[in-house]
């Protein structure tokens, strides 16, 4: 028996209730705020696991290998800190203070201004005062209190809307209509190749600039150092939306996964989840235990087991590059590899 039609009716009070607020702020019954810089958001349909991060991380480097004060304005997922939080250039950070993925950022040679708060509108007018002229809005396609001059949407380029139902029927967070106010529609695969564009997609949405990427898995670190996984036994460690992806990530470099250890999506680890994880990679006498970079922002320092080994992976643009740049205001060749 398939158990998802059972959650129809939630769903359509979920829909009912995402229609009502998108209506409120298209009729201007909720205040929307201006920025005081240019920015560009990178959002998804998806609850979760279709590739903003590493997008968001590709716009960073992107902006500023053209020269901009580019900062990270975010909401903070996985923090333990409160209201406002800045992180200035050069300065020390963790992800308890602000989040999992802005310190995975930062820590794989991203060193930006951090504006991490759950009213953005703040953090913009805090990256206007250490002096940035570009916020790239992380995870804010439904945050529509804040204006933003570019509205990208990350979908999986493997199945672009899931199974097409809302929460908690499907995995959307608001229906595929809302894909009118994209100015982007970006389908990031997952694999190392890409698909073509679905036609349904072009057409009901006709003038968005359309994107399609790939990842780019690899190296795997050990510190500073890039390890060859090809042939070692690896206990994959992974606290993210979609933790399979790991697996079939380390498969495609040639190691050998003898298990997986899930976590939810942002998930705290403590002393005792390690320890177990820990003692299962030493009871299956791995190599090493391969996690992502999300998680390892949360392990490196409390970790005394097998080497432990970060799953490195970017994003490559294939197609759409040029238009995409026109729109954000720099020359293509910085959003390159």
């Amino acid at each position: 028996m398939t158990w998802g039609p059972l959650f129809a009716p939630l769903a359509g009070l979920y829909g009912a209730g995402v229609v009502l607020r998108r209506t409120a702020y298209d009729r201007g019954w909720f205040e929307s705020h201006a920025a005081p810089l240019f920015l560009v958001s990178v959002g998804g349909l998806e609850a979760g696991g279709s590739g903003k991060t590493p997008v968001t991380g590709l716009l960073l480097q992107a902006f500023q290998r053209a020269g901009r004060r580019v900062g990270l304005l975010t909401r903070g997922y996985g923090r333990q800190s409160s209201g406002l939080v800045v992180r200035q250039m050069g300065a020390a950070y963790d992800a308890a203070t602000i989040g999992d993925e802005p310190a995975m950022l930062v820590r794989s040679g991203l060193d930006v201004p951090v504006a991490v708060c759950s009213n953005r509108n703040v953090g913009a007018h805090a990256l206007c005062e250490l002096g940035c002229d570009v916020g790239v809005l992380d995870d804010a396609f439904a945050h529509r209190a804040q204006q933003r001059e570019v509205d990208i949407v990350v979908l999986r380029g493997d199945a672009p809307v899931g199974n097409g139902h809302l929460l908690p029927w499907g995995s959307l967070r608001e229906p595929i209509s809302s894909l009118r106010r994209a100015n982007v529609i970006w389908l990031h695969f997952r694999g190392t190749r890409a698909g073509p564009i679905p036609d349904w997609l072009t057409q009901r949405f006709p003038a968005a600039v359309f994107v399609v990427s790939h990842a780019v898995v690899g190296p795997v670190n050990f510190g500073e150092e890039e390890v060859n996984v090809a042939g070692k036994r690896v206990l994959a460690m992974a606290g993210i939306a979609r933790p399979a992806d790991v697996v079939a990530s380390l498969e495609g470099l040639g190691a050998q996964v003898i298990g997986l250890k899930s976590f939810s999506d942002h998930h705290r680890y403590s002393q005792t989840d390690i320890s177990r994880v820990i003692d299962a990679a030493r009871a299956e006498k791995v190599d090493g235990v391969v996690t992502t970079a999300k998680d390892a922002v949360k392990l490196t320092s409390s970790w005394e087991g097998p080497p432990l080994w970060v799953l490195q992976s970017t994003v490559a643009i294939i197609d759409g590059q040029d238009a995409l740049a026109q729109l954000i205001g720099i020359k293509g060749q910085f959003l390159g590899l």
